[in-house]
């Protein structure tokens, strides 16, 4: 919650100009955004870990709400989407590449705010779900992944 917080004060400095002295308002925003994009990705990175079945279901939502905070704020560039690729990586992400890629389509999504909150909230908690059965590994291109394909990227982007 406090992480969440942070990144939502970085992606509205409006919020640090109430009742606070220009300098102060500045120094304040100038470190939160030093220390934040120094953490940036790897905090992306490791929240992507835990939704692929690796959290606890009690801190999922948690983790959904600053992964997509963190998402909003990011640069919508080409080399965003290799890192984004790069934290999918098949030791983390069970579910084979149309999943991947649709993922990435759900990430992207997320970057260009294109994406509700809640319907990221749900997508995450279906691939969480999904990354906890016992055949993960066999769902790979079957009926779950393209049911999901037609919820969250009905036109295949």
């Amino acid at each position: 919650m406090y992480l969440k917080a942070v990144v939502d004060l970085h992606g509205n400095p409006e919020m640090l100009q109430q009742n606070k002295t220009e300098t102060a308002r500045s120094l304040a925003y100038s470190i939160l955004v030093e220390s934040l994009s120094e953490l940036h990705f790897k905090l992306i990175e490791r929240l992507i870990y835990g939704i692929c079945g690796r959290f606890p279901r009690e801190i999922l939502d948690p983790s959904s709400l600053l992964l997509f905070a963190l998402l909003k704020q990011s640069p919508v560039q080409n080399d965003h989407q290799s890192l984004l690729r790069q934290a999918l990586n098949k030791e983390i992400f069970l579910l084979g590449n149309e999943a991947l890629d649709m993922t990435l389509s759900v990430l992207s999504q997320c970057t260009k705010e294109a994406m509700t909150e809640k319907v990221f909230m749900e997508y995450v908690d279906d691939i969480w779900k999904i990354h906890c059965s016992e055949d993960a590994g066999g769902i790979v291109g079957g009926d779950r992944i393209k049911m999901l394909q037609s919820k969250y990227c009905p036109n295949g982007k």
